[in-house]
């Protein structure tokens, strides 16, 4: 073909113009013709540009806010440094032992190995994990150390509700329970009732019983401390502090259960819609010595500690969540540095988690190891203990620029049992190799913010989480990595406590376990496959593996097997996204045994798209030369958990959205102001139709097909043209 002509080009150029004037004429004129036609087409014509008009006013008015009061970046804490409030965690007196200077010494060498793991991290996750476990978390500890000793001014209740026991390791399991136990009543419905509170009434009648249902006691002997003060910087509004006891026994062997409605002497500042553009940028659950030291691990463990976060308009059921609130004894750094400071969560400045309308504390701490020698200190430094817990909340300023944050676990799911003491364990054998793994998928976007994992290393040889589906990638689920079970079944439902319906459990739903676990359960991460487990494992000693190191090689060979007919084919090779090993890297000496903290692990990437797969498995062996719930040999079973707790911020529109102020705005609105939107939308459509019907009966609907266009008449005809 030859080149085009100048005439060619010059009626395309006339074309392309005749069609732009065109399109620019007809989109003037349609919606003058769509007017005029009148009926369905008119009024659906008007409410479509009404909502576009408030979308277009909304989107003005966020632009003309962000430049005339723009985004405030929350302010950095000026660096401190000292050690003076660190106690010795490294001696087995602590906390009641001071760091001589050699310690010192050796604090700031840990802190410094610490910072050269958090520099090997992306940018923004190195200032997560400074602020979690290094320099910045220093200094926000002083901070918060200094603020409550000088300016708490506290407010004593003898009279708040209020459960707590304590026990030692087999009666705090025991199952066979007498009425006069103090955890006789200790089940899943007490325990879903207690935290929910008046939030039961959701739950229709199922609920009702529990919305005013005394699950503690009021005359119980014990005090609960409050005091509320400005943080630092004062972006972060305030601290609200709360602490409660004192407890006078810190015996090796003793467990200590404790439940209560937190901060609830401060709930009306954050009672719906109060809470929305309000964040929690820090918070602290600790157990304390009589001059207000955090005990370290050894000697207490803190076996669990939830503060709970009650909140309807979290779009996932059961609509309470412990994300980002939690602790438990892996989460202290090393006893070498900080010890059990990095229970403290600080959130770096710009990031928050929404603030629900109730907080719900229910823990356990168990002693390992003996206190302080009552022969070099006092009494009440030996014996005596509070529970601290304290979160930072901004104060809701439109301008401060804050994005939300939420939890996401990657986890062996938690199972039912048979009371919430078992807390979603499953239990493997003492005595043989075993593993266990769980194929997960994100279900929205997002950035990793921060991690940590939560593991029982004393029977926890190695843990992955691969990125990918490991049903393809290594063949679980086939011969031979096959996991088998206990099924849990009605029958496993612990009968009525003292239950405030006053049915037992299974007569009270009729028999349907899904149903009992629904409304019941507080933790809703148990498998959704039929039948439910209360504990699957693979028994690789049994196997034809015998051992998890031939386990791992097995693994490791499919592995690469896999990447490389991925590769071949192009298409997107598996990954070890993140791998705990090594395990005395993250162990301590105190006294005569290895303690754990927190393991220092490096992601192979810090974004996942909605529906990305992910495969966590764990490897479990006794470590014998290591301490757990006890340094001894227990008669209990061996219960575990596998999570890694990822703080993400979503980056899909809808998830980002419904997580923001606004979109907390518009859940409260459509969830409890529903029938007054129902109403509007009944009007609405009613004129709307009765208005349509008008129009046809006196023949001045649109002209379509049928009897309406043989009524139109000539005014309402639509014009055509020959284009």
């Amino acid at each position: 073909m030859g080149t085009p002509t100048l005439d060619f080009l010059v009626r395309c150029v006339k074309g392309l113009v005749v069609r732009v004037l065109w399109f620019v004429k007809e989109f003037f004129v349609m919606p003058v013709r769509i007017l005029s036609w009148g009926g369905w087409p008119k009024y659906t014509f008007i409410f479509v540009h009404i909502f576009v008009g408030i979308k277009v006013l909304y989107d003005l008015t966020s632009f003309v806010g962000r430049h005339v009061s723009p985004p405030v970046e929350m302010e950095e804490l000026a660096p401190n440094y000292s050690l003076d409030s660190v106690p010795d965690y490294k001696s087995p007196n602590a906390p009641a032992v001071a760091l001589s200077e050699e310690r010192r010494r050796e604090v700031r060498e840990e802190l410094q190995k610490q910072s050269a793991y958090c520099a090997s991290l992306e940018p923004n996750q190195q200032r997560w994990c400074e602020a979690n476990t290094g320099w910045d978390l220093l200094t926000a500890w002083n901070a918060y150390w200094e603020l409550r000793e000088t300016t708490c001014e506290w407010k004593d209740d003898t009279k708040f509700q209020f459960r707590y026991y304590e026990l030692d390791e087999d009666s705090y399991y025991e199952k066979n329970l007498k009425p006069e136990d103090p955890n006789y009543d200790v089940t899943d419905s007490t325990l879903s009732g207690a935290v929910r509170g008046e939030f039961n009434a959701e739950l229709g009648e199922h609920g009702a019983p529990y919305v005013n249902f005394q699950w503690g006691a009021f005359d119980h002997g014990y005090t609960k401390r409050s005091c509320k003060f400005e943080a630092k910087p004062k972006d972060r509004g305030h601290w609200y502090v709360n602490r409660v006891g004192p407890f006078n026994s810190r015996d090796k062997g003793s467990w200590h259960a404790l439940w209560w409605e937190a901060f609830k002497e401060f709930q009306e500042e954050w009672t719906m819609p109060n809470n929305f553009g309000r964040f929690i940028t820090g918070s602290m659950i600790t157990i304390l010595d009589s001059k207000g030291r955090i005990i370290g691990y050894p000697p207490a463990h803190m076996h669990h500690w939830h503060l709970y976060q009650v909140d309807p308009l979290v779009p996932v059921w059961p609509h309470v969540v412990f994300d980002g609130m939690e602790t438990h004894g892996d989460d202290a750094c090393s006893q070498e540095g900080l010890g059990p400071i990095c229970y403290m969560k600080w959130f770096p400045p710009g990031y928050g988690i929404n603030v629900p309308p109730r907080f719900f504390v229910e823990g356990l701490v168990n002693y390992v190891a003996d206190p302080p020698d009552p022969t070099l200190f006092s009494k009440e430094e030996s014996s005596e203990f509070w529970v601290e817990v304290a979160i930072a909340i901004t104060e809701p300023k439109a301008n401060l620029k804050i994005e939300p944050i939420i939890g996401m676990p990657v986890m062996i799911k938690t199972l039912p049992h048979w009371t919430p003491a078992d807390a979603g364990t499953y239990v493997i054998p003492k005595d043989s190799d075993s593993m266990v793994w769980q194929v997960d998928e994100w279900p929205i976007g997002v950035d990793l913010q921060w991690w940590k994992w939560h593991a029982h290393y004393y029977f926890t040889y190695e843990a992955w989480i691969v990125v990918g589906d490991g049903r393809a990638i290594f063949g679980l689920d086939s011969t031979p990595y096959v996991q088998t079970g206990d099924e849990y079944k009605p029958d496993d439902v612990i009968g009525a406590r003292h239950d405030p319906s006053g049915l037992a459990p299974m007569k009270e739903f009729d028999g349907d376990l899904d149903e009992y676990l629904h409304y019941r359960r507080i933790l809703p991460n148990f498998p959704p496959e039929v039948p439910h487990y209360k504990t699957v494992y693979m028994d690789v000693t049994a196997s034809p593996l015998e051992n998890i190191e031939n386990a791992k090689a097995d693994l490791l060979h499919k592995f690469r097997a896999y990447n490389g007919k991925q590769r071949a084919e192009g298409k997107e090779e598996a990954q070890i996204f993140m791998k705990v090993d090594d395990i005395d890297r993250f162990h301590s000496q105190v006294g005569d045994h290895k303690w754990t903290h927190r393991p220092n692990v490096l992601p192979s990437k810090t974004h996942f798209d909605k529906g990305d797969k992910v495969t966590i498995i764990g490897f479990h062996r006794r470590i014998k030369y290591l301490c757990g719930d006890a340094c001894e040999d227990s008669k209990q079973p061996v219960r575990l958990h596998l999570i890694n707790a990822f703080l993400v911020k979503p980056t899909d529109p809808d998830a980002s959205f419904f997580t923001s102020p606004a979109g907390r705005r518009f859940l409260y609105r459509t969830r409890y102001y529903t029938k007054t939107i129902g109403v509007l939308l009944f009007i609405a459509i009613s004129s709307l139709a009765a208005t349509a019907v008008w129009l046809f009966m006196a023949g001045k609907c649109a002209p379509v097909a049928g009897p309406c266009a043989e009524k139109q008449s000539t005014k309402y005809e639509l014009v055509t043209t020959n284009e």
